[in-house]
């Protein structure tokens, strides 16, 4: 058997056409094959292409599902192990900000107590200055009275010697 090409089956048409009409020959072309019957399906081979495909389906469900379940342990161990990483490094944090909080604390307590003993010693030190010039100015006001009185005592007495 020949193969059949578009040309023949063009002029196969054209001589249907002339002996049984256009509507028949269109009938009956339509009928025929494009292809060799060789390539043509039977529906025995239909049949055994519908149970391979369904085995092939079959077999590809079970590896997807098993590769799914595979795929799940995977996942769920990573995250558990990232989960532990992730706790550990947590902790590790709170430590040293911990750590850090501790030493700032005590850094902080630190610099307070030397701003207080500041404190004191400037408070100490102008305390002393107050008193040492309340003391100054007091004994210049005490001087300067007792002379003012001296002088006022002078002046009367030489007043009294005079008027006499």
């Amino acid at each position: 058997m020949t193969n059949i090409d578009e040309r023949s089956r063009r002029a196969l048409y054209e001589r249907l056409e002339d002996t049984i009409g256009a509507e028949g020959a269109d009938t009956l072309m339509s009928m025929l094959p494009r292809v060799g019957w060789a390539d043509v399906a039977t529906t025995r081979d239909l049949d055994s292409l519908r149970i391979a495909t369904t085995h092939d389906l079959d077999r590809l469900g079970a590896e997807l599902h098993r590769d799914m379940a595979l795929l799940g342990s995977d996942l769920r161990g990573e995250m558990s192990q990232l989960r532990d990483e992730l706790r550990g490094d947590m902790s590790s944090l709170r430590d040293e900000l911990r750590g850090e909080m501790t030493e700032l604390r005590d850094d902080l307590r630190g610099e307070m107590h030397q701003l207080r003993d500041e404190l004191r010693t400037e408070a100490t030190a102008i305390r002393i200055e107050l008193h040492d010039g309340l003391r100054d100015t007091t004994r210049t006001l005490f001087l300067g009275m007792l002379t003012c009185m001296l002088t006022m005592t002078g002046l009367f007495l030489t007043a009294l010697t005079l008027t006499r």
